[in-house]
C-alpha cells in the first residue's frame, strides 16, 4: 500500500447553487469520506481553514484504485471539484502514528 495527499480543489465557477451544495452534495461527500475512513483507504481529512475544499491523507494500493475512489465523490461527480495527487513517503512520525501510516 502507498500514501498519497490528494487536495481537493473547488472549480471556479460551481455548477450548482450554494443551497444545494451544503444541503446535499456536501453530506453526500461527508458520507462518502466517512465511508473511506471506514475502509481504510482514508486516513485523514478535513477542510481548508480559507474553504473551498480540503486535503486527504489516503492509503491505496496504486494509482488506479485511489483514482477511483476519488473519481466516486459525490463533489466530483457533480463538478463542484476536482483532486490534486501527490504519492507521499513519510520518513518522520510520531510513534503513535506508526499503525495508522504503516498499516500495522
Amino acid at each position: 500500500m502507498r500514501l498519497w495527499l490528494a487536495e481537493a480543489v473547488y472549480r471556479e465557477s460551481l455548477p450548482c447553487s450554494r443551497e444545494r451544495l451544503e444541503g446535499e452534495l456536501l453530506p453526500a461527500h461527508a458520507a462518502y469520506i466517512r465511508a473511506g475512513v471506514d475502509r481504510g483507504t482514508v486516513l485523514l481529512a478535513g477542510p481548508k481553514g480559507t474553504g473551498g475544499g480540503g486535503f486527504l491523507v489516503l492509503r491505496a494500493d496504486g494509482r488506479a484504485a485511489l483514482d477511483a475512489f476519488l473519481d466516486g465523490d459525490p463533489l466530483v461527480v457533480h463538478g463542484v471539484q476536482t483532486f490534486r495527487v501527490t504519492p507521499w513517503t513519510v520518513l518522520d512520525y510520531p510513534p503513535a502514528l506508526g499503525e495508522l501510516l504503516n498499516g500495522d
